[in-house]
């Protein structure tokens, strides 16, 4: 398991998240569980696989947003260089199946 750093931009766009939805600690805590256990995650964007992107899909109905990372893979940590939350397009499964 590697450590997760972030950028400084990263840590303001994670913060002001937190102020606009309610469950957005949460993808975030998700999201750098995932990077830290499982570098490959994501696909690689550049020809050596260090630099990669993941998406971690929310769910809009119970306030978890959706996060999109660009993070680079260093010897001995993760570094996210760059984050997106948005609104989710997904539903929970029991809302989807009623409507």
């Amino acid at each position: 398991m590697r450590g997760v750093k972030e950028q400084p931009s990263v840590s303001a766009a994670v913060d002001a998240a937190e102020l606009k939805w309610p469950r957005a600690d949460e993808a975030w805590q998700a999201v750098q569980w995932a990077l830290a256990r499982d570098p490959d995650v994501g696909p690689a964007i550049n020809s050596s696989g260090t630099l990669r992107g993941f998406v971690f899909d929310g769910a809009k109905s119970i306030g978890l947003p959706t996060v999109e990372v660009i993070y680079r893979v260093e010897s001995d940590h993760i570094l996210i260089e760059d984050v997106e939350f948005r609104d989710s397009n997904m539903l929970k499964l029991e809302e989807h199946d009623h409507k």
